[in-house]
């Protein structure tokens, strides 16, 4: 019997079809050569388009092009095998190719997980929260505002939480005002009162940076995404407020899950960061962006990338305290979880930084009482800054991020009850 294919079927089915098409036709063209150099080049301009196709927002151009350099690599591969490619000349083409291969991959995860944040932010969840944001923004500004006024009457007899709020507000007019900024003078509350009621209506791009750093605090990660997104890096008065926006935005980014994205702002927050920033050492920041991507792959029970990114932890720092977390993860993952704990005991008493110390011996706790893998590190936005930034030492880095990480905790209660207010009322 015959039966027309809905309009909708139809479509399905010839995407599928040509998809079929474009892979067998990709093999033919790939496959039908024996020549190493060919494979090679055909590798770097799927690397090339790969990139073009990120660049232009095209997802499934990028995951074409990337699967035409992975082609290539297993023919190369497979040529290799059959002994028809030998000494210097075959590590050099291999580890060219393989080297596109993964570029060209890595564009095309970029363009997906762009994909992904894109779609997130268009949600129903974020709709609304955008449309309640300038009253929350109003209300934070006027909190912090008030703080710092207090603060210039009071001096250092306010309270500790007093002295946070305030604290975020001045951050919040350095990131702004670049002439208020490493200076070794006290801050100027009033100025700092009078400079953010004046944007009341137009809220600076620090209270999007304050925000996203206090909701992340607050478990908040998706109204954190959304204010990170309304940053423009452009009217960031300071190359240290450029880097600390990378940061933010990558360790966010690492949070939802977008390790390429996560890297990649993170590799331009060390690009950026000035001299006080490298305090800590470049191959320092590295080895921590491996960290993350190790704990991520151990949350997808990825191991062998797991493996990849603890080498690329080990080789960027040898010394990283946070090597013992990686490792006993993995071990905790494959029933080991004895030796896991026993391995974070040792660590801990060997290790100077008495922070660190009592984390991994609670962590050990967290895994014998559980016997198994203990609560996941990359679920925590603040645990996961608190580990990176006392890893990092006695650098600035390491007092920035835990000054911010503070200054986000006094931050995160207001900003929460202000939302859960307007919804309630909205309701």
């Amino acid at each position: 019997m015959n039966q027309r294919i809905p309009f909708g079927c139809r479509s399905a089915i010839l995407r599928r079809i040509r998809s079929s098409f474009l892979s067998v036709l990709l093999v033919l063209l790939v496959g039908c050569s024996d020549s190493p150099s060919t494979f090679l080049r055909t590798a770097l301009r799927g690397e090339a388009q790969a990139k073009r196709a990120f660049e232009k927002h095209d997802v499934e151009g990028a995951e074409l092009a990337a699967a035409r350099a992975e082609v290539a690599l297993a023919d190369l591969e497979q040529f290799i095998s059959s002994g028809k490619l030998s000494g210097p000349e075959k590590e050099r083409v291999l580890s060219q190719t393989r080297m596109a291969a993964a570029s060209a991959r890595d564009y095309a995860q970029l363009a997906h997980e762009e994909l992904l944040r894109l779609s997130k932010l268009n949600g129903l969840k974020l709709k609304s929260y955008q449309r309640v944001r300038g009253a929350v923004c109003a209300y934070t500004i006027a909190g912090l505002a008030s703080a710092a006024d207090r603060l210039a009457l009071a001096g250092t007899n306010s309270s500790s939480a007093e002295q946070q709020l305030a604290s975020v507000a001045w951050k919040m007019v350095e990131i702004v005002d670049s002439g208020a900024s490493f200076t070794n003078d006290p801050p100027d509350w009033s100025a700092a009162a009078r400079t953010l009621r004046a944007s009341s209506t137009n809220p600076p791009p620090g209270m999007g940076m304050a925000l996203a750093l206090a909701y992340a605090v607050g478990g908040l990660t998706d109204f954190a995404l959304c204010e990170i997104e309304t940053v423009k890096e452009s009217q960031l008065a300071s190359t240290n407020s450029r880097s600390l926006y990378h940061v933010e935005r990558g360790a966010l980014f690492a949070l939802h899950g977008w390790d390429r994205s996560a890297a990649r702002e993170l590799a331009q927050a060390v690009e950026l960061a000035p001299n006080g920033w490298k305090a800590a050492g470049v191959t320092q920041a590295v080895s921590v962006v491996h960290f993350w991507l190790a704990e991520q792959s151990l949350n997808r029970a990825n191991y062998v990338q797991a493996d990849i990114e603890t080498g690329e932890v080990l080789k960027a720092w040898p010394g990283n305290p946070l090597v013992a977390l990686v490792i006993s993860d993995k071990m905790a993952a494959n029933g080991q979880w004895q030796k896991a704990a026993d391995l974070l005991d040792e660590g801990a008493h060997n290790m100077k930084n008495q922070w660190l110390a009592t984390r991994l011996t609670q962590r050990a706790l967290d895994i014998r009482k559980a016997q198994g893998p203990g609560p996941q590190l990359i679920s925590d936005a603040t645990l996961l800054l608190e580990f990176a930034a006392h890893a990092a030492g006695d650098s600035t880095t390491a007092k920035n991020l835990l000054q911010c990480l503070e200054q986000a905790k006094a931050l995160s209660g207001q900003a929460a009850d202000k939302i859960a207010h307007l919804e309630s009322n909205r309701g």
